[in-house]
């Protein structure tokens, strides 16, 4: 075991090789990854276990963005050059990562909130309870899914 030191600036674990630190510099900024994780507000504490589903979302979010999922779909789907075997293989795990995407940007975002129903009296305390339980297992569902199509987060 040797010593590790740490780049106070950046915490870059090799001290940019002798090089002074940059974080501006295109070969340092290549080597950070860093994660904005959109759907949190950096105001309020957040647990562990809802910290880990809204950066693993991010990071589908964000690859989307990037790399634009639907149009790979459609050129896998369209492809005549591309192997069938490869498309066979490949296609229903960028079309699980579209589902993923728009469950994540689009359906989970308009669930209720069922404590809020609680509060307006729509619904009773069990109610709420139950409904909390129910969305708390469809998220732990969906992030599992998401690890299971982890390897096509590539760019």
């Amino acid at each position: 075991m040797g010593n590790h030191e740490f780049c106070i600036n950046c915490g870059a674990n090799d001290l940019h090789e002798g090089i002074p630190c940059d974080p501006e510099s295109s070969e340092q900024k290549s080597k950070m990854h860093n994660l904005t994780i959109t759907t949190l507000s950096a105001q309020d504490f957040t647990d562990g276990d809802q910290l880990l589903l809204h950066a693993a979302f991010q990071v589908l979010v964000d690859h989307n963005r990037s790399e634009n999922l639907a149009e790979y779909v459609d050129l896998l789907e369209h492809d005549k050059v591309a192997d069938p075997a490869f498309i066979a293989d490949r296609c229903p795990y960028f079309n699980e990562a579209l589902v993923l995407y728009n469950w994540w940007t689009v359906d989970r975002p308009s669930r209720i909130d069922p404590w809020g129903e609680k509060v307006l009296g729509r619904m009773t305390g069990e109610e709420a309870l139950i409904e909390e339980d129910r969305q708390y297992a469809e998220d732990t569902d969906m992030l599992v899914r998401l690890v299971k199509i982890r390897e096509i987060l590539w760019s």
